[in-house]
C-alpha cells in the first residue's frame, strides 16, 4: 500500500542525513556535498514511487558549512546543516526537511546540539544571520503575551538553515518559499533529531503572525513533522507554538500511529529514546542505570551486562546534561535589555505524543559483528542499542517505512545525533 502523507513526510526527512555516510569526516566544498546529497535522495525517491507517490527536489539541497570549522583547504569543511524542499506533483504539497546532527560536524555537536547553557529571546534570535547581516528583521512573539525564549544552539541552527542556499542558487529558502503560488498548496516543515528542534522552530518563525515573513493563510494548509527532538526552549516558546501550530487532530486515540494516521504539530517520540528527554531534567533522570544495588536499571534495564564503568559514565554525562538545562533556566537570554532580571526559564517540551512500541531487538554481547571480524565489545553493544532506538524504532515500528529506509539508508541516524549527546565511547559510533 502507498504511504499515508505522514509516513512520506518522514522519509523525506531521514534522506536530509544522508551526507553522514556519503561524505562522512571527508572535508569537501559546498558544492561536492550538495551534489551528493541531491544524487542520493533522487536515487531513493525515484526508486520508491510506488510506495511514496511523485516527488521531486525543488529547491536545494543547501548545505551549511561554518567558516571557524573549515578543514584544511579554504572553503572545504562537512556538512553542519542540510536542508531541502521537495515537492508533490501529483498532490501540490511541499515538504521542508532539515537534517540532523552529523556526527562529524564539530559545529553541529559542540555548538547546536550542546549550546544549551545560554539561550536568546525569541524577538532576538533571528534578526540577523551569524555574521550580523539582516535576515528576518524586526517581529514581536508570536503570541500576545509571555516570553518565548531557546537555547542558543537552536538559534543558531535555524539560523544556518535560513541564510544558506544551494550552490548557483540567488534565492535564499524563504525568497523561495514566497515565490511560490500557495493558495492551493500544502506546506509541511520536518526534521529527526536536532532536525526535530530546528524544524518547529523555523517553522514558528516563518509563519510568525507578529511579523513572520510567510502567512498560513495563504496556503492550504501548514503543518510541522517533527520527530525525536530534543526541546527547544521555555515554556512560552511551547505555548506559543502550540498557538499558531495546533495538533491535528485536537484528540488522539491510545494506539495511534502514524503508520494508520497523520498526526500533525507534535513532537514524536519513542518511549525508549532518550533524545526527546533532553533537555527536561525530571525526563533525563529517568534515563542512567542506576548505581549497583540500586532498584532502578535505567531506561534499558534488560541490558544489565554492559560494565560499571560504562554505566558511571553515563550517569555522569546526564548528570552534566542536566546541570547545563539548569544553567540555561537561570540564564539571562540574548537580547535582553540592559537592567532587566528576565530569565530564560525551565525547558519545556513541545506539545508531543509519545507512541508506545516493542523494543529494537536488544543486543546480546556475545554476537559478532562483520566489520573486522571482531566481536563486538559490551560496551559498544550497549551504546549501539541506545543509537537504534533513535532512528530504528521510528523507521520500522512507527512509521513502518522500512521498504524505503533499509540498510545504510538507516544507518547515518543511528550513529549521529544520539552519539553526539552522549558521548559514546570509542568503536560505538
Amino acid at each position: 500500500m502507498k504511504y499515508n502523507l505522514c509516513q512520506q513526510t518522514f522519509v523525506l526527512s531521514m534522506l536530509s542525513n544522508q551526507l553522514v555516510q556519503l561524505a562522512g569526516a571527508t572535508a569537501e566544498t559546498k558544492a561536492s556535498l550538495e551534489r551528493q546529497l541531491g544524487d542520493s535522495i533522487v536515487k531513493v525517491l525515484n526508486a520508491s514511487r510506488d510506495l511514496m507517490g511523485d516527488w521531486e527536489i525543488v529547491w536545494g539541497p543547501a548545505v551549511y558549512v561554518d567558516s571557524s570549522y573549515q578543514h584544511q583547504a579554504e572553503g572545504t569543511g562537512v556538512a553542519d546543516n542540510a536542508v531541502y524542499v521537495a515537492h508533490n506533483r501529483s498532490t501540490s504539497v511541499y515538504v521542508v526537511a532539515l537534517a540532523g546532527t552529523n556526527r562529524y560536524s564539530k559545529y553541529g555537536k559542540q555548538d547546536e546540539d550542546g549550546e544549551v547553557e545560554r539561550t536568546t529571546l525569541w524577538t532576538h534570535a533571528f534578526k540577523t544571520d551569524h555574521d550580523g547581516n539582516p535576515l528576518l528583521g524586526d517581529y514581536g512573539n508570536p503570541t500576545a503575551s509571555g516570553t518565548p525564549c531557546l537555547s542558543l544552539g537552536t538559534a543558531d541552527g535555524v539560523q544556518a538553515c535560513l541564510c544558506t542556499r544551494p550552490e548557483g542558487e540567488s534565492r535564499h529558502l524563504v525568497d523561495f518559499l514566497k515565490g511560490l503560488t500557495a493558495a492551493g498548496s500544502t506546506l509541511i516543515v520536518t526534521g529527526h533529531s536536532l532536525g526535530g528542534a530546528l524544524a518547529p522552530t523555523l517553522a514558528l518563525a516563518l509563519f510568525n503572525p507578529n511579523g513572520g515573513p510567510l502567512q498560513a493563510s495563504q496556503w492550504r494548509a501548514v503543518h510541522v513533522l517533527p520527530t525525536a527532538g530534543a526541546t527547544p526552549g521555555n515554556g512560552d516558546l511551547s505555548e506559543a507554538f502550540a498557538s499558531v501550530f495546533p495538533g491535528i487532530p485536537a484528540e488522539v486515540p491510545d494506539d495511534a500511529s502514524p503508520a494508520q494516521m497523520e498526526l500533525w504539530n507534535r513532537n514524536i517520540a519513542s518511549p525508549h529514546d532518550f533524545v526527546p528527554m533532553a533537555w527536561v531534567p525530571e525526563e533525563m533522570s529517568r534515563v542512567p542505570p542506576g548505581p549497583p544495588g540500586s532498584a532502578w536499571n535505567g531506561l534499558y534495564p534488560r541490558l544489565e551486562w554492559a560494565s560499571e564503568a560504562l554505566k558511571q559514565k553515563l550517569r555522569l554525562a546526564i548528570g552534566l546534561a542536566m546541570k547545563r538545562s539548569t544553567r540555561g533556566a537561570s540564564s539571562r537570554p540574548e537580547g535582553t535589555p540592559l537592567g532587566s532580571r528576565i530569565t530564560a526559564g525551565a525547558y519545556v517540551k513541545l506539545p508531543h505524543i509519545v507512541i508506545s512500541t516493542a523494543r529494537v531487538q536488544e543486543v546480546d554481547p556475545t554476537d559478532r559483528i562483520v566489520a573486522l571480524g571482531q566481536a563486538t565489545p559490551p560496551d559498544v553493544a550497549y551504546v549501539d542499542h541506545w543509537l537504534k532506538q533513535h532512528a530504528g524504532g521510528y523507521i520500522a515500528q512507527i512509521f513502518a517505512v522500512g521498504e524505503v529506509l533499509q540498510g545504510d539508508s538507516s544507518s547515518p541516524l543511528l550513529r549521529s545525533g544520539a552519539a553526539s549527546f552522549l558521548g559514546a565511547p570509542d568503536g560505538a559510533a
